[in-house]
């Protein structure tokens, strides 16, 4: 699993947008939260049950897999696959900000599909035959 970990390097020429990474993790299936680490900080090895993806919007994140180390910076992604053993520490000076998205099981389709009846257009809506019925009058 771990030799799936990979990582997207910032192209866009301006700063990114915590917004609209958020939207665009979450229109690709994933539970987002933010998160920030003072400088120094360090999580030693450990592993997540579900897939995650790890988007910086500021500061910067060193993040081994497997003894191979990969820095990200600010608009810099992974993507982690589910028990993927790894470390992680802030570099520099400053805090680093950024979202940690869970990717969520794709939803399950429950039951059949109900079948769309076509009306009978002689036949009332039970509202009308319901207040119809309060006078007295059969439908």
């Amino acid at each position: 699993m771990a030799d799936n970990y990979r990582v997207e390097k910032w192209a866009g020429r301006m700063a990114p947008n915590g917004a609209m990474l958020r939207m665009q993790m979450e229109q690709g299936g994933y539970r987002v939260f933010q998160w920030s680490d003072s400088p120094g900080a360090f999580y030693g090895s450990h592993k997540h049950p579900q897939a995650q993806s790890h988007w910086v919007i500021s500061g910067s994140l060193e993040i081994t897999v497997k003894s191979r180390s990969y820095v990200l910076e600010a608009g810099d992604r992974d993507f982690m696959p589910a028990e993927t053993y790894h470390t992680a520490r802030v570099l520099g000076e400053g805090p680093v900000l950024y979202l940690v998205g869970e990717l969520l099981p794709p939803k399950k389709k429950r039951g059949r599909p109900k079948k769309k009846v076509a009306p009978d257009e002689n036949e009332l809506p039970q509202e009308i035959k319901d207040l119809l019925g309060r006078f007295g009058i059969k439908a």
